[in-house]
């Protein structure tokens, strides 16, 4: 498993102290049952605001492993895992819940899309868990449709209508609260063509303005 970074710029930078990496891991080790896989091996990272990460790697190298063991989905890992200046294992889980809702957002590899919803309650979902009501949300919702190339299909089925077309539902769905950090899981790696690739560059638009982004 190898890593690949980028910096783009970052307004938020300067709210955090400059010394302090939004994500930082120290010789974590992750290993599936006593005495098997080893899934990570005294991993060392550090990842800061702006930077685009891509974790590369063939199947069962650790990528899927390290990023729920960053943003906090899995805590069975020695070491220690630091989220936006937070030791995850410090943490109770209401607060590692209330971190990671604020903090980072996840693409799977299977999207968890509510398919007798519409794409736009879909969108709108992530921000039912935060415990502030955002003003104007279906208008917001709407917004970041028409921001990856989907304007108009709000009250649609989230069922993809043709190859392909599915990779567009997630991301306004992850980026309705633009977190700190967003996590994309894909066998493939990033895609570049429609309509991923234009929520590839709205992910990056987002990040560039708070966080990260793998």
């Amino acid at each position: 498993m190898t890593t690949s970074r980028a910096s783009s710029p970052s307004r938020a930078a300067s709210a955090a102290p400059a010394d302090r990496p939004l994500i930082s891991l120290r010789a974590v080790t992750r290993r599936y049952q006593p005495g098997g896989r080893l899934a990570l091996d005294g991993l060392s990272l550090d990842v800061r605001r702006g930077e685009l990460v891509a974790v590369l790697g063939t199947s069962g190298s650790g990528k899927s492993t390290l990023l729920h063991v960053l943003g906090g989905l899995d805590l069975a890992y020695e070491g220690v895992v630091e989220l936006d200046g937070r030791e995850l294992h410090a943490l109770r889980d209401a607060e590692l819940a209330a971190l990671r809702h604020r903090t980072v957002g996840y693409v799977f590899q299977s999207f968890h899309l509510v398919p007798t919803w519409s794409v736009r309650q879909n969108v709108c979902l992530p921000a039912s868990f935060s415990s502030k009501v955002v003003p104007d949300l279906a208008a917001k919702a709407d917004a970041l449709l028409q921001r990856v190339g989907l304007e108009g299909r709000g009250t649609t089925s989230p069922r993809p209508s043709r190859a392909g077309s599915g990779s567009a539902w997630p991301s306004p769905a992850r980026s309705c609260s633009i977190p700190l950090c967003c996590c994309a899981m894909s066998r493939r790696g990033v895609s570049t063509s429609r309509p991923g690739g234009r929520c590839s560059s709205s992910s990056s638009r987002c990040t560039a303005r708070r966080g990260s982004r793998w």
